[in-house]
């Protein structure tokens, strides 16, 4: 049996993944840059190289400074004015909304898009900036056109590898093939570009306290991001992480992602979202001081990857001077202003007038305020020659507390071998459902019932199950498998709303054991470390379970295609009512009525 925050958290990814809509990445799915562009692009832009605590140019070691501006349109103001939608056969005026639904997006990404970063490069320009930080990247879309305008203006960008759609949960945080696919997909797509100048691996993931768990996916991420790499012969890109400005943890954080022994696992850049400074502040009494006295030292380059507070609009941008100035510029390498658009949160410098992509965009005050304290900053910084990076503090890693609570294990790489072998293993699995929600309540009602420990993943207590990097629906499948087993293999307990089936794949260890997986490997050697993998094959039941709970009679009733009348549900209520906890009796009812 799971312990309650366990089944917790999975009955969150359960009930969080069936109830959005499928949208997935493959790696076999993605745009591969031009040749063409990527040469031109090489001999506008020289890379930046992350080396000791500063940011340098690889031409001439000069230290470069971000002097950045978050560039993304918000998906949800376009999903508001659905009367504007137009023709699909008119690409020109098509709204972002009806052409990201058409295309299966749940973001705008502005770099697949000529019209719209075009428009804009000239305000870009005129900002003076010289990094856009892009917050969702869809790697089937074609770059080139944007990427090489930015090149030839001198503008990088910083790519976040996560996306609205695709990224480590912190509700129920997993590092698995569907995500690692997601990330690395991004990286094939635009990392032959030289003006990509880095990776996030994660933003805000851990936000207080109470989500410190989630550290041990992101080290996880890293780690496998900069080996995937390293293994592709890819250029040495900076990977990185963009933290909030929580109290409480914000100095841990820093610390757990440069400590430990494995330097893959160890960040190139730390990036922090801070709004300390608001309107006509100081350096004295914002907290930038007290900040920067707590990053001296830290060995990997720091930055603001997000500021401008807008409790005072306009905005007037006075931290701009602090920040590229000393002492600052002694710790921080720059900063990133939040944001280009206008949208309802109020942090923009521009507003699109209308919501077409070929619409113009109108300067608001805070454009111009931030024109000229960009304009005016240039800071002094130090050759790479001249650079020692000895001084930079040793870190070690934080201890567990009740403000840390983060386990030493991480999780393993994702091995898609091991899970292709396991479903291989699996005698009754799950379709791709296209209504996820179907299921929600039932997966979460087996893993309270029946132990499904070997998907859960705990970055407090470091379990890891055996299976909890594999893909959502191979997960589903083996959740499938569980009930399967514990009802003796009957076919009728493989119905799961119509998804379920019954396979032909081997069903015993010698056949199992010579199962070739698409990478060539054999699922001897895959899955010969997973003790409860005959379990799968035998089906033995795992776990215990209350054969007469009312509730196993009901969800039994929707998984194996029976319907429960009138006097059976009045029936099952009743007892429920007189045994149960309200919270029980709240979700019974719920049931009942649900599946009657």
């Amino acid at each position: 049996m799971l312990g309650f925050n366990d089944f917790f958290r999975l009955l969150i990814l359960f009930v969080t993944a069936f109830a959005s809509d499928s949208y997935e990445f493959s790696s076999s799915v993605k745009h591969i840059a031009s040749p063409t562009t990527v040469e031109r692009i090489r001999k506008l832009t020289p890379t930046i190289e992350a080396y000791g605590s500063k940011f340098f140019y690889s031409n001439n070691g000069s230290q470069f400074f971000i002097k950045g501006i978050a560039y993304q349109q918000d998906f949800t103001e376009y999903l508001r004015r659905p009367e504007s939608l137009v023709d699909v056969d008119a690409p020109k005026t098509q709204t972002l909304c009806e052409l990201n639904f058409r295309n299966g997006r749940h973001f705008v990404d502005p770099l697949a898009w000529p019209d719209i970063c075009t428009r804009d490069l000239p305000f870009l320009q005129e900002l003076g900036v010289n990094t856009l930080r892009v917050y969702s990247i869809d790697p089937r879309a074609n770059h080139d056109v944007c990427m090489e305008r930015l090149a030839e203006a001198g503008i990088y960008v910083i790519l976040d590898l996560s996306n609205v759609d695709c990224s480590i949960n912190r509700d129920d945080p997993s590092w698995d093939l569907e995500i690692m696919d997601c990330y690395t997909s991004v990286i094939d797509t635009m990392a032959p570009y030289d003006n990509v100048l880095g990776f996030f691996a994660g933003n805000e993931v851990n936000t207080d306290v109470a989500n410190t768990y989630t550290m041990p996916f992101v080290k996880s991420s890293i780690r496998d991001i900069k080996s995937y790499i390293k293994r592709k012969n890819i250029r040495k890109i900076p990977v990185g992480y963009s933290s909030n400005d929580d109290s409480l943890t914000r100095n841990n954080l820093a610390d757990y992602l440069v400590c430990g022994e494995d330097d893959l696992a160890k960040i190139d850049f730390f990036g922090i979202n801070m709004y300390e400074w608001c309107g006509y502040s100081s350096y004295a009494t914002s907290g930038y001081k007290e900040r920067t006295l707590e990053m001296a030292g830290y060995p990997v380059p720091v930055f603001l990857s997000e500021f401008g507070c807008n409790l005072k609009r306009p905005r007037p941008f006075t931290e701009v001077e602090a920040i590229f100035n000393k002492p600052m510029t002694n710790v921080w390498s720059g900063a990133i202003m939040y944001m280009y658009f206008e949208e309802r949160n109020e942090y923009g410098v521009v507003k699109v007038k209308g919501d077409y992509i070929t619409d113009p965009v109108e300067k608001l005050p805070d454009f111009n305020l931030l024109k000229a304290q960009y304009r005016n900053a240039s800071p002094n910084g130090v050759n790479k020659q001249d650079y020692s990076s000895h001084g930079s503090k040793d870190i070690q890693c934080p201890v567990a507390s009740e403000d840390w609570k983060v386990s030493e294990e991480l999780p393993s790489t994702p091995r898609a071998p091991k899970c292709d072998c396991m479903m291989a293993a699996l005698k009754c699995s799950i379709e791709e459902v296209p209504n996820r929600s179907e299921l929600a309540e039932i997966v979460g009602y087996i893993c309270g019932e029946i132990s499904c420990h070997n998907i859960v993943a705990n970055g407090t207590t470091g379990w890891y199950g055996e299976f909890s990097d594999c893909s959502f629906h191979q997960k589903l499948s083996y959740v499938a498998q569980l009930y399967y087993n514990y009802h003796n293999s009957t076919p009728d307990a493989c119905y799961f709303e119509g998804y379920g089936r019954i396979n032909a794949y081997p069903n015993t260890l010698e056949a199992l054991a010579m199962f070739k997986t698409l990478q060539g490997t054999r699922c001897k050697e895959e899955l010969g470390s997973v003790k409860e993998i005959s379990r799968l094959i035998t089906g033995e039941p795992f776990g215990s379970q209350n054969r007469d709970s009312p509730r196993r009679i009901m969800v039994d009733s929707r998984l194996k295609n029976t319907k429960l009348d009138t006097s059976e549900s009045k029936a099952i209520t009743a007892k429920i009512i007189s045994k149960s906890s309200l919270l029980t009796n709240l979700i019974a009812m719920f049931l009942v009525i649900l599946f009657t």
